[in-house]
């Protein structure tokens, strides 16, 4: 087991955010979230990332208790997140910010060359804008520049919080491709999304988040076929 999620709750002062939340994250499976704004999406992201303490619950990673980890050490251990609104330096080049993603890493630059190497293969345009400033890019190209960054870190787990959001349905397509490829490579991932098909379609299983609590669980493929997935995500 590589992330286990259990019993946690989160507050935003006297808010709730979420309620009781468990969840499993085997090594190499890509596992999706689903859930209407507001669910506590993000939230639960941003809990085991460390930016958030719970009030109550466990998390374990690769064996360890994280819930009372700081941030920095938690990407230490090998967890990468890349957040909603993805949060780029837009003042700095696609370069600059490549290399603070792989911060963590900086006594060891060639591994560090070797991963941007492997970004530029997955997003060949960020090779031809590595001197580009990233606020002056599309925004399917900074959502590519979102993922590569967190790749910097080498991490063992990938959270991915609303990945085609804001971006044109092309792009969308090559974001997919390449998180289902990363995750065939054997990266494992969370993948926050809204697009409830695209996400299912390319996950192990999924989860349903509503109001801060886990409402379904299960295959993505039987996810697929739920009554409730259907017509609240799927619009069928």
């Amino acid at each position: 087991m590589l992330l286990k999620v259990q019993d946690i709750e989160t507050w935003y002062g006297s808010a709730q955010a979420l309620k009781g939340v468990s969840l499993k994250v085997e090594s190499g499976e890509l596992i999706s979230i689903l859930g209407a704004n507001g669910a506590g999406k993000t939230t639960l992201l941003r809990t085991i990332s460390g930016l958030i303490e719970p009030k109550k619950g466990i998390i374990e990673f690769a064996g360890r208790r994280i819930d009372r980890m700081g941030a920095e050490e938690i990407v230490r251990l090998g967890v990468s997140h890349c957040p909603e609104g993805r949060k780029l330096f837009p003042q700095m080049t696609v370069y600059k910010n490549l290399l603070l993603g792989g911060y963590v890493r900086k006594t060891d630059p060639q591994g560090i060359r070797e991963t941007m190497e492997e970004a530029f293969h997955l997003f060949p345009v960020l090779k031809d804008r590595q001197g580009q400033l990233a606020g002056t890019l599309s925004g399917g190209e900074q959502q590519m520049l979102v993922i590569s960054r967190g790749l910097m870190s080498r991490p063992k787990l990938l959270m991915l919080d609303e990945p085609s959001l804001g971006i044109a349905p092309l792009l969308v397509a090559r974001i997919f491709e390449v998180i289902k490829d990363i995750n065939r490579r054997g990266m494992t991932i969370l993948l926050v999304e809204q697009n409830a098909a695209e996400a299912l379609n390319i996950a192990h299983h999924g989860y349903v988040l509503e109001t801060g609590e886990v409402v379904l669980s299960g295959e993505a493929r039987k996810l697929l076929n739920e009554e409730k997935v259907r017509q609240a995500y799927l619009g069928v």
